[in-house]
Order: C-alpha cells, then structure tokens, then sequence
C-alpha cells in the first residue's frame, strides 16, 4: 500500500502538478508505478490507434482519390486471370480460412482455462466480441458514398472487414492468455496468420485494402483499452525477465518484412 492511502490513515498527499495524487490517494497506487505506466502508454495506444482509424476512413472511404485507390485493387485482382484461376481451382480456401477462425477462437478460450485465467479468458473473449461487433456496426451506419462496379450495379462495402477484426482480435487477445515466456513466439505468428487472412481477403476480391487496415486498428484499440482498464484495476503486474530481447526476432523480423514489403507493393501498384 503507499503511504499515501486514507483507507490506512495516511495523510493526503499535496497535489503536484501533472501528479496523479487523487488516484494514488483512493487506489493505494504510486504515480510511478508499473500498473500506472502501462495503464498510461496503452491508453495512449487506444486513443493513437482510433486517430489512425478515423484517418483511414477520412482517407480511404470518404475521398475520391483514396476511393480510387481501393477500386483499383479490386478491379486489379479481377482482372488478374491467374488469382482468380487460384481461387476457383482451389474452393477449399475459403473452408481453410473458417477453420482458421475457428480454431484460433478455441485456443484463446482453451488456454485460458488450461492455465485457470477465468476472468482474463473472459475479457480476451470479451474483447474481441466487441470489436467484431464494432466492425458490423460500422458497416452497417457509417456514412459513405454507394460505390458501383463495372455493370452499375452496387458494390458491397466491407468497411472494416468482419473476418480480418476476428483475426487480429484473436491474435492480440493472447497477449492476456499466453505465458509470458512464449508470448513474443505465440502472439506474433498469430499476428502473421491473421496477416495472412486479410491478403487473401483482398486476393479474393471480398475486401480492399483499406477494409483489412481498418480491421487491424480496430481490434488494437479494443485490446489497448482493455489492458488499460485491466491496468487501472490493478490486474496487471511486471513479469521476471527472462532472456534476451532477440527471443522475438524470428516473429518481429517477419512482420517488420511485411509491412515493409505491402508498402513496396502498394506504392509500385
């Protein structure tokens, strides 16, 4: 307990400026504490992550230019023989990708009650209900023009993709279930597969670009605003480190390689 805390009688600490001595005083939690830095920085992440969502939207969905630049992509994809002759020689894709889903939602679940983490499988799950949903209320209300295809007949909009929130909500929400030894490994090759599931969705033709983006910021600011309401609450705490911060490489360096690869790609198409 600090010091500080009435419930323990201490005096009230004197307010400083840009101090959280309120919340030290009723939490019996210093300023500077772990739970407090990382309630801080994954508060800042939420709030980062919808500016970049709102960003992609202004961008991608509400501007002519960045309309284009979607159409393009999935006018770009049908007009490529060779990935539509994939996609049809190969229908079970579509059967793979749903029991990706599938089994990705039954480990999050099942390593959470392995390991006895009722309350934070509860929260991951939790989480990532919320985000899908958001996803399906976006689609549904958010303001857009009506996009038409070459036929003049209305072209669906998926903005933010429901599959590709699903994925990297599952993929983030490990970070809650997975032991701390192995979550650099776990998370980041769910976060490759999840990666994996929105390109193809964009090869498949059944999104754009700015579908996939989307879906990825929105399942990072439900998750941040997750921990950072676990962190206000007091469930989060420092782990023993252990190793060598190279034990991520074989998964950051992937990732680092893609995003810097569908930049390449994206500006070249």
């Amino acid at each position: 307990m600090a010091p500080y805390d009435r419930r323990t009688g201490g005096s009230p600490r004197p307010p400083k400026t840009g101090d959280t001595w309120w919340y030290a005083a009723v939490a019996g939690e210093a300023a500077d504490s772990f739970s407090t830095r990382v309630r801080t920085r994954t508060r800042r992440a939420c709030l980062g992550a919808v500016l970049l969502l709102t960003l992609v939207y202004a961008g991608l969905v509400l501007t002519a230019t960045g309309r284009r630049w979607g159409d393009a992509a999935v006018t770009g994809r049908r007009a490529d023989t060779r990935v539509a002759a994939l996609v049809r020689d190969h229908p079970s894709l579509d059967g793979a990708v749903t029991l990706s889903l599938v089994l990705a939602c039954v480990l999050l679940v099942g390593l959470g009650l392995l390991r006895k983490r009722y309350a934070l499988t509860g929260a991951a799950a939790g989480a990532v209900a919320v985000a899908v949903a958001v996803a399906g209320l976006l689609q549904l209300y958010a303001p857009r023009p009506r996009p038409v295809d070459g036929a003049g007949a209305l072209a669906p909009s998926g903005f933010p993709s429901a599959t590709a929130t699903l994925a990297f909500g599952v993929a983030l929400a490990l970070v809650l279930v997975v032991p701390r030894r192995s979550r650099e490994i776990v998370v980041g090759a769910a976060t490759l597969w999840a990666v994996a599931l929105g390109g193809y969705a964009i090869a498949a033709g059944d999104h754009r670009p700015g579908d996939v983006i989307a879906a990825a910021l929105l399942a990072l600011a439900v998750q941040c605003g997750l921990l950072a309401l676990l962190a206000r609450r007091g469930k989060v705490r420092p782990g023993t480190r252990r190793g060598t911060t190279l034990r991520g490489l074989p998964t950051t360096l992937p990732l680092a390689l893609v995003a810097a690869g569908g930049l390449v790609a994206g500006f070249l198409l």
